[in-house]
């Protein structure tokens, strides 16, 4: 029906089945650069468009547009961040673009992935839209530009459905609650938990409900990094007075995305055995405006890795956790972070790093097409620029590792091979310092299977047991760590 650009996502059909809508966008550009939404003329059995009909309704050069839509009547609809924030618009006639609810708040995803609906228009034709800002709820009178919020137990809602019986229907999660399909009476605001993903396994006394954090980092004026800082919690146990917990950061992937504050048993691991945890929302991070996101440009390895260590150091100034004892991990693109963290900086004690990336440049020589010019913007062209991907790839810079670090690689990883792991591994062993490499069998780029997720979890636990000298009560695993002392 339509050709020409790399890519294309999110067709939708108008009511009256006369038009078509989709989002298009070409290298380097991800969905979150530059995107645009277009617009053409079904033909009368709707199988093709409608010759020199196509068009542009919006979108460009660093205008990120997604989600288009359609009112009952037939209005267009889309998410755009003209105003550096990810906003809901509506097409009006005479090609004007209004936003119906202006916000320093966003509504909408990276695109990583499709069909989460974060908006939806009450089938009905009472010009009602239910939106997910800042993945809450609210009601949105398009007449009036009226908002109002609904209320439910949850912290985050995704993937909406408005049904004409007038009930909300989308997927709920919390900190102390997973994933739920829930069930919302738009009128009444009465919500019904349909079904549960899973049932949390054990008390709640034994969750640490996370503290949204922000704090300074960088060298400029006025920067700041996001996080979520979970406390030590478990009610059957109180850390001693005269010591402060030890503190460990995690570092999500993407880098374009975000971690949440949606419960996670890996968090929890850590947190109800005594740790700290900041899950860390760098500079680039998404949820927090375009110029937020957009900073990370040509700094991947840079502002990540500052805004990580700024946030370790921000909690252990605050009394929060214990300087002689913080650590890091991540996986992928995390443990890129993670180890570049570990090779450039000494704020941390150990670390470790599931499958991180430690050489860019093999990152982007072997990646698929939908990333294959994604850290064009995040460094800079490859191979024009291969002297700063070299610069910031831990796996050129050794003698930088100092601290212990425990690697969990799997053997038949094609973005991370096994080689560079066990090289990484070496570098440290030779210097005498602790450390610990586990491979596992049959895995490749994130660990699939349960017995292996287990061992890494269990497995890094252990090895900062061993590290900071702590007993590693109930955890049975066959892992070597070379250099301990005796």
């Amino acid at each position: 029906m339509v050709s020409g650009c790399d890519f294309y996502a999110s067709p939708h059909v108008s009511p009256d089945g006369k038009k078509l809508c989709w989002v298009q966008w070409n290298h380097p550009n991800m969905p979150w650069d530059g995107t645009e939404v277009w617009l053409a003329d079904l033909n009368a059995t709707g199988d093709a468009l409608v010759e020199s009909t196509a068009k542009k309704v919006t979108g460009g050069v660093d205008i990120s547009v997604m989600e288009p839509g359609w009112t009952t009547d037939n209005q267009l609809l889309y998410i755009g961040d003209q105003t550096n924030w990810w906003n809901l618009y509506l097409v009006t006639s005479g090609d004007g673009h209004t936003n119906l609810v202006p916000q320093d708040k966003e509504i909408g995803h990276p695109h990583w992935t499709f069909g989460l609906d974060d908006y939806c228009v009450d089938p009905n034709g009472t010009g009602k839209v239910v939106t997910a800002f800042g993945k809450e709820l609210a009601v949105l009178d398009m007449a009036t530009k009226q908002s109002v919020p609904i209320s439910t137990m949850f912290k985050s809602h995704t993937h909406l459905n408005y049904s004409r019986d007038g009930n909300l229907y989308c997927l709920g999660s919390s900190p102390t609650e997973f994933s739920c399909i829930i069930r919302i009476n738009v009128a009444s605001g009465k919500v019904d938990t349909i079904r549960k993903s899973r049932s949390v396994p054990v008390d709640k006394g034994y969750l640490s409900v996370p503290e949204e954090k922000t704090w300074p980092t960088g060298t400029g004026n006025n920067e700041v990094a996001h996080g979520f800082y979970y406390p030590p919690q478990n009610q059957d146990f109180k850390g001693p007075e005269t010591s402060l917990p030890p503190l460990l950061v995690k570092v999500h992937g993407g880098p374009t995305s975000q971690t949440s504050n949606a419960l996670d048993l890996k968090v929890q691991y850590f947190t109800s055995r005594g740790f700290g945890l900041l899950d860390v929302n760098y500079r680039g991070s998404t949820g927090y405006g375009k110029t937020f996101r957009h900073s990370l440009r040509k700094n991947w390895g840079i502002y990540d890795v500052e805004d990580a260590c700024s946030g370790a150091e921000y909690l252990a100034n605050a009394g929060k956790a214990d300087k002689q004892r913080l650590c890091i991990d991540g996986g992928s693109a995390g443990g890129f972070t993670t180890l570049a963290c570990l090779a450039f900086k000494d704020t941390f004690k150990a670390g470790a790093s599931h499958y991180g990336i430690g050489d860019l440049g093999l990152l982007a020589a072997e990646t698929h097409k939908f990333e294959s010019r994604y850290l064009d913007t995040m460094i800079g062209p490859y191979p024009e620029e291969k002297h700063i991907y070299e610069e910031r790839s831990p796996y050129f810079h050794l003698e930088g590792f100092n601290c212990p670090i425990a690697f969990f690689q799997g053997k038949d990883d094609k973005v991370v091979p096994p080689k560079q792991a066990e090289n990484m591994f070496n570098a440290i062993k030779t210097k005498g310092i602790p450390a610990a490499l586990v491979m596992f069998k049959g895995e490749q780029h994130g660990f699939r299977k349960a017995e292996n997720i287990q061992k890494a979890l269990d497995g890094e636990f252990y090895f900062y047991s061993k590290i900071f000298g702590f007993e590693a009560v109930d955890i049975d695993v066959d892992m070597e760590i070379v250099n301990l002392p005796q």
